[in-house]
């Protein structure tokens, strides 16, 4: 204690000086400066407090030296300050958006979805930054979009300015497709995709709304390749083919192992999955390769239709020692080996499975449909126009086919467009049967006359229990009744089939395009 002396007998002892120090440090930003702050601990009643806070140099975080200036706030105590100028954390910081978010649409004649933001960091006129500060932002699709600011911008709540941006959307139009769907494969390397078409206005050809809206995949138009309308909801669908290296083309399930066929010799049998749309089974089938059991196979030994498409390959196997098989099995695999014996001759007979790949390539079809439509029977028969399809199917009193394939018309003008056609046919009478052909057809009407459903009667029948068959049809139209389409169907069939059946086909032809066939 220090004593002092007063006038007077007695003396007053004061209390010294406790350890000065900085505590309850922290920072903060004024415009560019950056300010270090902390509160002087230690101090009496009988300091002087701003000369203490001046003459004590700053410990810890706080920048060495004495403070810039010192602060009384009273009760709260005494404080120091620290100012650094330009500081690097308090350079002022660049408006910028946060997360653009896709809202509803606007009017159905528009188009358009709104995407909105909200502007950040903005000062001064912040209504003038929004509309100045560029953006860049991806749909919903994944399509970027770049703006040199903001549009339609607008304070939310307090202190909040957002911007909208009104962006293209297929979705919010007229003639828009729903969210795609994987379906398929349609063959090696190529997977179909399908999606229903909303909001077809009304009086509007569905058929011709399905073929002339694009639908987006990787931010490009796509036109659908095939339309169809399903007969029970009457929702037109759009399907297109897309590369999938997922699509290896068709091939064999795990085998399962049987029973002996032969000494040495194991029957093992396998269904056969993804056969590409519009191929027939039994040639699927004959020209998938395998292996099976460790042993390579460039076909099976048998293909069996039954419900799946079976393929039983005879593997080698020591320990078989002889044939196991029953009688009755004995029998069903010679009819299958004798079967697949007639539909590759059938198939070799014109060359059949060649010649409709080499028709289907689209410089030999467009020339083999002009050769149709410059034919006495197109002229005789007021055709003017050509259809050539590959169909699938199978009947047994009541059947099912679907082809898909390309169309030619000869216009007024001497020109010729095409344009791909798709069919889906039922039919019911006496019949029974599965097989592939391909079909030519003749016409009334241009692409107009294919669209839509018809009526008419189909006469055919195979060769045996399997082998080339042929079959003559005819359509009659629903407001004539006068014969408007007449078919050549030559193909591959498997299992005995005489028709004389009801037809009631849905066609459609997609989008057209000017052709010029040699």
């Amino acid at each position: 204690m220090a004593a002092i002396a007063l006038a007077g007998t007695f003396f007053v002892s004061l209390p010294a000086s406790a350890q000065l120090s900085w505590g309850d440090q922290g920072s903060k930003c004024s415009g560019t400066t950056k300010v270090d702050y902390a509160r002087l601990y230690g101090l009496t009643l009988w300091d002087n407090w701003p000369a203490k806070c001046n003459a004590t140099n700053g410990t810890g975080s706080l920048p060495h030296g004495k403070p810039t200036r010192c602060v009384d706030k009273a009760s709260l105590g005494m404080w120091g300050e620290w100012d650094t100028p330009n500081a690097a954390a308090c350079k002022p910081k660049e408006p910028h958006w946060g997360t653009v978010t896709a809202y509803g649409c606007t009017a159905r004649s528009e188009g358009k979805r709104i995407y909105a933001s909200r502007i950040w960091d903005a000062t001064g006129n912040v209504k003038s930054v929004c509309e100045h500060t560029p953006a860049k932002f991806n749909d919903k699709y994944g399509v970027s979009h770049s703006y040199t600011g903001g549009e339609s911008c607008a304070g939310r709540g307090i202190g909040e300015m957002w911007a909208e941006w009104r962006v293209d959307d297929p979705e919010c139009g007229f003639n828009h497709w729903g969210v795609p769907k994987a379906d398929h494969c349609t063959g090696k390397g190529t997977r179909q995709w399908s999606s229903v078409l909303y909001d077809i206005p009304d009086g509007e050809d569905h058929w011709e709304a399905c073929g002339k809206s694009p639908i987006k995949f990787d931010g490009k138009d796509a036109y659908p390749i095939s339309c169809v309308e399903d007969p029970t909801t009457k929702e037109m669908w759009g399907e297109w083919e897309r590369e999938d290296t997922t699509c290896t083309g068709s091939r064999w399930d795990t085998p399962k192992a049987d029973y002996c066929v032969a000494a040495g010799k194991r029957q093992y049998s396998s269904i056969l999955r993804d056969i590409p749309s519009g191929e027939a089974w039994e040639i699927a089938c004959r020209e998938t390769s395998g292996t099976i059991h460790g042993q390579a196979f460039g076909r099976p030994n048998r293909c069996i239709l039954d419900v799946s498409m079976w393929g039983e390959f005879d593997v080698d196997d020591p320990s078989c020692t002889g044939d196991e098989r029953t009688a009755a099995q004995r029998a069903d695999d010679e009819k299958a080996e004798a079967l697949d014996k007639r539909i590759e001759e059938a198939a070799e007979l014109g060359n059949y499975h060649q010649a409709i790949l080499a028709v289907t390539k689209p410089d030999n079809a467009q020339g083999l449909l002009k050769q149709v439509l410059e034919s006495d029977a197109a002229k005789n028969g007021g055709y003017d126009t050509a259809t050539f399809m590959i169909s699938s199917g199978g009947s047994f009193v009541v059947g099912y086919d679907h082809a898909e394939g390309l169309s030619m018309t000869r216009k007024s003008d001497g020109t010729f467009a095409c344009a791909p056609m798709w069919a889906n046919s039922f039919t019911a009478g006496a019949q029974a049967g599965a097989g592939s052909s391909g079909i030519l057809a003749l016409s009334k009407g241009g692409f107009d006359g294919l669209k839509g459903e018809s009526n008419g009667f189909v006469m055919g029948g195979s060769v045996g229990p399997a082998g080339y068959t042929s079959s003559f049809s005819w359509n009659y139209g629903n407001a004539t009744g006068d014969p408007d389409m007449i078919a050549y169907q030559p193909g591959v069939g498997a299992g005995f089939e005489v028709q004389v059946a009801y037809n009631h086909t849905w066609t459609g032809v997609t989008r057209e395009f000017a052709c010029n066939p040699s």
